[in-house]
């Protein structure tokens, strides 16, 4: 007999701001993110935004993709309102407006992937 377990209303929305590009030669930190984000699209409904001059190496991910200007606030805010949680290393809040990405996230869960907070995340997710 299978058990349906039932859905939430709504999926949380996450935001993983990556500030190393995503392409076939990414470093480190954007490894670290892309695969974060396809870990994570099982769990949320996951946005993935990069750095302008990104590809992703993978067409077929399962999480929405994004390029952004660093430095430029208006190529990010749209993801930034729709978010329910926001993952970004801490250097990344010197890109934006002071204090832009702190009041908009408002009752948002705001974490910095620097914590090591992935675990965490996807437990309260």
């Amino acid at each position: 007999m299978a058990i349906s377990m039932p859905q939430p209303a709504h999926r949380t929305r996450l935001l993983i701001l990556s500030h190393e590009r995503i392409g076939p030669k990414m470093a480190g930190p954007g490894i670290r993110c892309h695969a974060l984000a396809g870990v994570m699209a099982r769990h949320a409904q996951v946005c993935l935004a990069m750095p302008a001059g990104s590809t992703l190496p993978d067409s077929g991910a399962p999480f929405e993709a994004v390029q952004f200007e660093p430095g430029q606030w208006g190529t990010i805010e749209r993801q930034v309102r729709e978010a329910n949680v926001i993952l970004l290393p801490s250097d990344m809040a010197w890109h934006f407006p002071t204090g832009r990405v702190h009041s908009l996230a408002g009752n948002r869960r705001l974490r910095s992937i620097d914590a090591g907070m992935a675990g965490h995340l996807r437990a309260r997710i």
